[in-house]
């Protein structure tokens, strides 16, 4: 799961770019809004190991990453992508 934030034709390059790489498979986009400032501004891409027991025990933790990242299960209501985007980047 990614963040683009910026000017509207430089994010849009860019996930073209993404979408055209082979080593990409199956992005979607959960949401695309216009926004004042960027949110994650300071925040850089993390991995975290979701199955560690210790992570699980975190306030907040979401089994959201449990469930198939598909467009479908998704696109009525993307808040779970954003609630462990914001964990992520305040932890």
């Amino acid at each position: 799961m990614q963040v683009l934030e910026g000017d509207k034709s430089v994010v849009l390059d860019l996930y073209a770019a993404i979408q055209a790489d082979r080593r990409h498979h199956g992005a979607i986009v959960l949401i695309e809004e216009e926004i004042e400032k960027p949110v994650f501004d300071d925040w850089s891409m993390g991995f975290r190991n979701l199955s560690d027991p210790q992570i699980q025990e975190l306030p907040g933790y979401t089994r959201f990453m449990n469930n198939t990242l598909s467009y479908e299960n998704f696109k009525d209501d993307p808040s779970g992508a954003l609630e462990l985007l914001y964990f992520f980047r305040n932890h």
